[in-house]
This record gives C-alpha cells, sequence and structure tokens, in this order.
C-alpha cells in the first residue's frame, strides 16, 4: 500500500511536512492567542451571554443556546467533573460517534476549549 514499510517515516520527516506543520502550528498558536485576547476585552461575558440566547428567528447570526457535538476521536471523550484536565476527576467516557449537547463552552487555564 501507500504507506508500506518506511515511506509514512519518509513523509512525516520530509522538509514539506516540517514546513507545513510549523506554519499550521503557527496558526493555531496565533489563533489561541487570539481568543484569549478577546476573552479578557471589556463586555466579554455580556456579550457572550446575549450570543447564546435561543435564537429568536431563522438566520440570526450568534452562538446557539445549546451546542450539539459528536466525538470524532476514536479513542473516544473523557468525561471530567470540571473544566481542568490536569486536576479535575475522571467520570465517565462517550465512545466515537456519539453525539452529546452542551450548554456552555470556555476556555480552560491551559487554554483548550471546553465544553459544559
Amino acid at each position: 500500500g501507500r504507506w508500506s514499510g518506511e515511506r509514512w517515516w519518509d513523509e512525516l520527516t520530509s522538509d514539506d511536512f516540517g514546513e507545513a506543520f510549523r506554519l499550521l502550528s503557527g496558526f493555531h498558536r496565533s489563533a489561541q492567542l487570539e481568543v484569549c485576547r478577546l476573552r479578557t476585552e471589556p463586555g466579554f461575558q455580556d456579550r457572550e451571554d446575549a450570543r447564546s440566547l435561543p435564537k429568536p428567528k431563522a438566520g440570526w447570526d450568534h452562538h446557539p443556546g445549546r451546542y450539539v457535538l459528536r466525538i470524532v476521536n476514536p479513542d473516544g471523550a473523557v468525561i471530567r467533573d470540571g473544566i481542568e484536565i490536569d486536576y479535575c476527576a475522571n467520570v465517565g467516557s462517550y465512545d466515537q460517534g456519539t453525539v452529546v449537547e452542551a450548554d456552555d463552552r470556555c476556555i480552560n487555564e491551559s487554554g483548550v476549549m471546553r465544553y459544559r
């Protein structure tokens, strides 16, 4: 097949892949910093609360009052009793393909988007 033998290693260690990975990593880092910056602006929480209200009519262009998420990780998702990964207890898990609903989303101390 296409990835038999050592070919996959050659692809992952190629200069092209390294450059693409470097650029994507930089984009991800800057996006996370922008999210953090926006969340510290005056009035952010008021605007976020207003956007989280149920949609009053079709086509309203704001965040939903409820988030519908599908677990896509092949290993599933761990459910914790809080938003912090390092010190919140595991209370369950969902398998890949499970659809769940959340009422809120936030960014934890590690800069990871978490849903409640």
